[in-house]
């Protein structure tokens, strides 16, 4: 009977040290824009969302999250100039699959769409990790 104690101990110690490994190696997701736990059919990336990351602790290594109609959006990723006059500037980084998981640096990221005006209108997140 002890026995069984003692492994079902060592294996519950073992389960909680892969739980937390995971979080440590895969880090976090976040859902860009997601606010409440509701987006409109899970389009999150969308105008208005530039204020999502306050309030949030995005740490380097977690993972964002981008959902968005592929044929009307992009995630484009700029410096900081870039995110501040919506301008992607030559050859940026852009991502198009609709469902984009970009893991964050150690520094400041910057994320526009750079389609139709978008970034104008909100459609754009700057990430500082904590």
């Amino acid at each position: 009977m002890g026995e069984r104690r003692h492994i079902f101990a060592v294996t519950m110690v073992v389960l909680s040290m892969l739980v937390v490994s995971t979080e440590m190696v895969y880090g976090k997701l976040f859902y860009v824009g997601k606010k409440d736990g509701t987006c409109l059919q899970d389009v999150c990336w969308a105008n208005g969302i530039s204020d999502w990351p306050k309030n949030k602790t995005i740490k380097a290594g977690d993972i964002l999250v981008f959902n968005y109609d592929l044929f009307t959006r992009d995630v484009t990723l700029v410096d900081e100039e870039g995110y501040r006059t919506c301008n992607p500037g030559k050859n940026p980084i852009v991502y198009r699959t609709g469902h984009d998981y970009i893991q964050v640096p150690e520094g400041p990221s910057y994320y526009i769409c750079s389609i139709n005006r978008l970034c104008q209108k909100g459609t754009k997140v700057a990430i500082i990790p904590a």
